[in-house]
């Protein structure tokens, strides 16, 4: 009885020594985060952490809206509309760098990264903005149509 006992306690042990040695040696090879930390930090941020939207009024006339896009992930070109109210601005005015890339879901397309820009005429008795977009992260994480409206006496004049 012994002898089993000891045998068991010696191969525990040398599986919990082989672990151990694993998790030590990860954690070693990682100099900007532990492997506990790689391991967690696999979350997908949400639509809000991923496209920070900010919006106000220039001149008194136009409605500057700016996405600010973190690293390793892009708002698709065509999947901006925007609208006046209740109606559809036709010709929308979206400045940025457009890339072209292979996507997986749609195929070629123009995306931005970093940071886009879309100018809105405002008209005195505009009362919201009614803005959809669509991204996607590098890790093949797709968004759905993100919506926000934005009352406009609420903006700042810069």
């Amino acid at each position: 009885m012994k002898i089993k006992v000891k045998k068991l306690i010696k191969i525990t042990l040398k599986k919990y020594f082989v672990i151990v040695s694993i998790l030590a040696f990860a954690s070693f090879s990682l100099p900007t985060e532990s492997f506990l930390e790689k391991i967690t930090n696999n979350k997908v941020l949400s639509g809000d952490e991923a496209f920070t939207l900010s919006a106000h009024i220039q001149d008194d006339e136009n409605i500057i809206l700016t996405w600010t896009i973190k690293e390793n992930c892009f708002l698709y070109k065509d999947k901006f509309k925007t609208y006046l109210d209740t109606d559809l601005v036709e010709n929308q005015k979206i400045e940025g760098e457009a890339i072209r890339i292979n996507d997986i879901y749609f195929g070629n397309v123009d995306v931005f990264y970093n940071k886009v820009k879309q100018t809105v005429d405002r008209t005195e008795d505009l009362e919201s903005l009614k803005v959809v977009y669509q991204g996607c992260n590098e890790k093949g994480f797709c968004y759905p149509p993100i919506h926000k409206e934005i009352q406009v006496d609420n903006l700042e004049n810069f």
